[in-house]
């Protein structure tokens, strides 16, 4: 992020739009790990919101071995 923003979050939704978890970021933070190993596997989506407004969405797949 390179503009100020006054709040971003990560949010990690299963396939059915349910959100399961959420990661708030610091504004000089440019990664998050996300523990997925309490998600059950499957699909998921994550997005990233910078002050409430919806910036990007991406697909998560989980598969535990």
């Amino acid at each position: 992020m390179t503009a100020p923003v006054g709040e971003a979050r990560i949010i990690v939704s299963d396939i059915l739009g349910s959100p399961v978890a959420e990661y708030m970021l610091e504004s000089n933070e440019r990664k998050v790990r996300i523990a997925t190993r309490d998600f059950p596997t499957g699909m998921y989506f994550y997005r990233l919101s910078l002050d409430g407004k919806k910036v990007a969405t991406k697909k998560l797949l989980v598969q535990h071995r």
